[in-house]
């Protein structure tokens, strides 16, 4: 059975045929991970010279690598690292701004291979920390240099995948639901007023309300995994951010 188009997290936004008509309605960052060039893996801190979209950091081991499978995707894999070891990949550039009041959305499909042993998180987010990475290696939270962002983290060792958010004053979470080793899964969050929705494939699951909570800074696209007992690859078949320019 394929995917059923019902209610999802981009219901309220505008229309394909509508952003065709004036592009200058909407902002979008998609990628499939299909088109090979779109990552930097030679990770030697060139690739907004190359025009790469994604950068790829790692802490001390890990890799990032398109996979030969249907529809692309992209595994970060921590090989076979120590605690607080791991791949990241970034967006070179901020292109999202939530300090607008301009409502915003994003999706992206990930699974996991082994929900024991690794520290996961994707979403948007301001900056990355001294580490190169969204999480702090020494102690597992996100790390302090990421003041803004909004994020889907999964580090408890049981699958519960939580929404954390952040502005430059205040930082809270929301339980979403769980993950199942080896199991697709959409997370996706909207962005309207001082409101975070999240969705969880396609549902809407919990929500975050209040000014303090909603980045204010200049956001791009993120997702790490830090290793934490065993290797874990954690896949993304595509991400799907949007926000309106007018």
């Amino acid at each position: 059975m394929g995917v059923t188009h019902g209610s999802s997290v981009f219901d309220t936004c505008p229309p394909p045929e509508e952003v065709d008509r004036n592009p200058e309605i909407l902002l979008r960052v998609f990628d499939d991970f299909v088109r090979h060039p779109q990552i930097d893996v030679e990770g030697d801190d060139t690739a907004d010279l190359k025009g790469y979209l994604w950068d790829i950091q790692t802490l001390t081991a890990g890799t990032a690598t398109i996979l030969d499978a249907l529809g692309g995707v992209v595994r970060l894999d921590t090989t076979a690292a120590a605690d607080g070891q791991g791949p990241h990949i970034e967006t070179v550039g901020e292109y999202f701004d939530l300090s607008t009041g301009l409502d915003a959305w994003y999706e992206a499909r990930v699974r996991v291979d082994d929900i024991d042993g690794g520290q996961l998180g994707i979403g948007m987010v301001n900056t990355i920390g001294s580490s190169d990475h969204i999480f702090d290696p020494t102690d597992d939270e996100i790390d302090a240099a990421c003041t803004d962002y909004i994020l889907f983290q999964v580090n408890d060792g049981a699958g519960t995948i939580e929404i954390v958010s952040a502005g430059d004053s205040a930082a809270t979470a929301q339980t979403v639901g769980t993950i199942a080793a080896a199991t697709w899964v959409r997370l996706g969050f909207r962005v309207k007023s001082n409101v975070i929705t999240a969705f969880l494939n396609g549902v809407a699951v919990a929500e975050i309300s209040g000014a303090a909570y909603i980045p204010d800074d200049e956001m791009g696209l993120a997702c790490g995994v830090l290793y934490e007992g065993a290797q874990t690859k954690f896949d993304v078949d595509y991400v799907d951010a949007r926000q309106l320019r007018v």
